[in-house]
């Protein structure tokens, strides 16, 4: 057992060294849009659903970055000079958007359920306290559900930001 050691040792750092030198490099590729009046850069990553104008013509679907000056949609090359309209968000703002939706409504629906199935007063303060919690979820969920729209002007202009990561 006692001869084993070493090798277990050996065969232990032979697998961290094949780890390290096998790895792979990540390359984040992001979509920026820079806003020079207000000063501000929002950044997308790739592989997000996005509908982009090109002066008339219309594509939709999932962009894929090509190159620094080349996006990819449904096997299409657009050039990003070409790009007239973008509309897209952010997934994190999606999902927060609509969880606060849903969990307002979802409260509103036992509220109602219960309410009509109980005949004491929580119920109707579970309404109640719904209703005030959508005054409050509503105005904040919305926005962050509904796709920005940018339309690419002297104020605003769109790049693509490409970075290693070790």
């Amino acid at each position: 057992m006692k001869n084993l050691k070493p090798f277990y040792l050996l065969l232990l750092f032979s697998l961290f060294v094949k780890g390290g030198i096998f790895a792979q490099q990540d390359t984040i590729k992001r979509l920026v849009i820079t806003d020079s009046e207000k000063d501000r850069k929002r950044s997308f990553r790739d592989n997000q659903v996005v509908k982009v104008w090109c002066g008339d013509s219309l594509t939709t679907g999932r962009f894929y970055i090509l190159s620094d000056s080349t996006i990819s949609i449904n096997n299409n090359s657009i050039s990003i000079d070409s790009i007239t309209q973008i509309r897209l968000s952010k997934k994190l703002a999606r999902i927060v958007g609509t969880s606060l939706l849903a969990f307002n409504g979802s409260m509103l629906t036992l509220g109602l359920i219960l309410a009509i199935n109980a005949d004491d007063l929580g119920p109707v303060i579970i309404i109640v306290g719904s209703l005030w919690a959508a005054v409050v979820l509503v105005p904040i969920g919305v926005p962050m559900v509904i796709k920005k729209k940018y339309v690419l002007d002297d104020n605003l202009s769109i790049s693509i930001k490409i970075t290693e990561d070790n």
